[in-house]
């Protein structure tokens, strides 16, 4: 009975309203959320550009696919219009969600006004999406020096991308910030373990992990547990490197022929020498160094464990590789 009377008053007021004023009827439901009596005025009103921009902004709340259309059409036939900027600003921010970057980036590089916070983050994303990453990382890092709440996430891109370009102490910087960071506090962890590896800093690296591996997140474990391993091996630390290749090998098979050398040889500077023998045999023998080394850490095990014959083959098989 209530909706029935608010549809007769509202049938009243459009009969004995003049076009601007069922304008401003349409625009108050607009405000007050009431977007499909809002559209009922709208799509009976005559077109241009002030009823075709709130038509569209309405459809955002019912169907983006119907709003997006709008505001393409928008586009083709009202381009001098005071709405221009905003409707390019609603269209990128709808192919933004919908992973349409190349689009998204093409309509905010149409807006003339200064744009947004929000804006930004989403151009410079997009940017970094489509693998644009001189272009996107000027905009995060203007971004990281003001305060919002794209300041974590910017920081966190505009790392990645120093990482990328194995600009590691930026990086570091970066992900360390992250580290106290909620959204962030799973993955940085992750990161700086990568650098300081890559950095060759395996003292630091070791001590840091020892306080921080229980962060790291669930799905890089093995991976990391693998560089806590060589990282103990560079240090000649092969009791500890064991530990953790065995942590490791319980997630994943060593199948690298570097990694399969430096595991037996760990093993053979341990004196198991079974195990030794167990991962350089698995090695295909070639001509390069690599072959050289496990041949004769091989032999050398096979001495140990009175295999003779198999340590004169090994050692044959290290003079090919010389």
């Amino acid at each position: 009975m209530k909706k029935a009377y608010s549809l007769l008053v509202l049938s009243f007021l459009l009969n004995f309203s003049s076009k601007s004023q069922q304008l401003q009827i349409a625009l108050d439901f607009y405000q007050s959320k009431n977007y499909i009596q809002a559209i009922n005025i709208l799509e009976h009103l005559e077109e241009s550009d002030k009823q075709l921009f709130y038509l569209s902004k309405c459809y955002e709340n019912i169907s983006l696919e119907k709003s997006r259309d709008l505001k393409i059409y928008f586009i083709q036939n009202f381009k001098n219009s005071i709405f221009i900027d905003d409707v390019h600003s609603s269209l990128a921010n709808i192919q933004y969600n919908s992973s349409e970057h190349s689009s998204c980036v093409n309509n905010y590089l149409k807006i003339s006004r200064e744009l947004t916070k929000k804006e930004r983050f989403q151009l410079a994303y997009s940017y970094f999406f489509l693998e644009e990453y001189d272009k996107s990382s000027l905009i995060f890092k203007k971004l990281m020096s003001e305060k919002s709440v794209y300041k974590p996430s910017s920081i966190y891109y505009f790392s990645h991308i120093q990482y990328k370009k194995s600009l590691y102490e930026s990086a570091l910087n970066g992900f360390e910030y992250l580290s106290i960071e909620e959204k962030f506090s799973a993955i940085s962890p992750y990161y700086i373990v990568q650098i300081l590896f890559k950095q060759e800093k395996y003292d630091r690296l070791i001590e840091y992990i020892s306080i921080n591996l229980n962060d790291i997140i669930p799905t890089r474990k093995s991976e990391v547990y693998r560089i806590i391993a060589e990282s103990y091996y560079q240090l000649r630390d092969y009791q500890n490197s064991a530990v953790y290749y065995q942590k490791y090998m319980k997630f994943d098979e060593i199948n690298n022929s570097l990694e399969l050398l430096q595991v037996g040889h760990l093993y053979f500077e341990l004196s198991d020498y079974m195990n030794a023998i167990k991962f350089l045999e698995k090695i295909i023998v070639s001509n390069d160094t690599i072959s050289q080394k496990s041949n004769y850490f091989l032999a050398q095990s096979y001495i140990k464990v009175d295999k003779k014959n198999y340590a004169l083959n090994a050692f044959r098989q290290c003079v090919k590789s010389d």
